[in-house]
């Protein structure tokens, strides 16, 4: 067998494993905290102790919570097509070169923003549940890629259920993109079910 091919095959094979075995490896609920920051800090250590939480503390917490179907890590941080799970696995393989080089520190936020996708794989059909005047029943907010999911309903925040997961300190910036004035407009407030508690 020649060099180059030998190279090849073997470069091929390293890379199915680098491309599959993480998959495997994050399905164990605590892969995501196995890594060290210091002896006694672990990595997104605070983020799992909160999302193991009950009652719920988070939105990821929620989510970890269900009766019906308890949710990890890689069920939310994960790509919904061929170029978003690239995205995932480079800095995957990134992050993993910056621990082992000791300069790893916790993130402030995720490196491959959480897709739509990810979460209308269960929240389907939003638009057709919602009753006006929520800002899921207008139907023109359906598909608008510059929102996202994640930039209202923050994951890791200290918010609750009652509060429908909403980062308020942001809320009425990200409908000023398209809605001017949003923060005295009266429908807009109360789409936001924000009418009883103005920010």
């Amino acid at each position: 067998m020649k060099p180059v091919f030998t190279f090849l095959v073997f470069a091929l094979l390293l890379a199915c494993v680098g491309w599959f075995l993480p998959g495997v490896l994050k399905q164990k609920p605590d892969f995501c905290v196995s890594c060290h920051i210091t002896d006694t800090k672990k990595l997104h250590g605070a983020k799992m102790q909160a999302m193991r939480a009950t009652p719920p503390q988070n939105l990821a917490s929620f989510h970890h919570n269900l009766k019906n179907k308890s949710m990890n890590c890689p069920d939310c941080h994960r790509g919904v097509d061929f170029k978003s799970s690239l995205a995932v696995f480079y800095f995957e393989v990134k992050n993993t070169f910056s621990y082992f080089l000791g300069s790893f520190h916790e993130p402030d936020k995720t490196e491959v923003p959480v897709n739509n996708r990810v979460c209308t794989g269960c929240h389907a059909g939003l638009v057709a549940k919602a009753k006006e005047p929520t800002y899921h029943a207008y139907p023109s907010h359906e598909g608008i890629k510059r929102v996202l999911c994640t930039g209202c309903h923050k994951a890791h925040s200290p918010k609750t259920e009652a509060e429908k997961f909403l980062n308020v300190s942001v809320l009425l910036s990200r409908c000023d993109k398209c809605h001017k004035n949003s923060i005295t407009s009266p429908m807009i407030i109360k789409s936001l079910g924000l009418d009883q508690n103005r920010p």
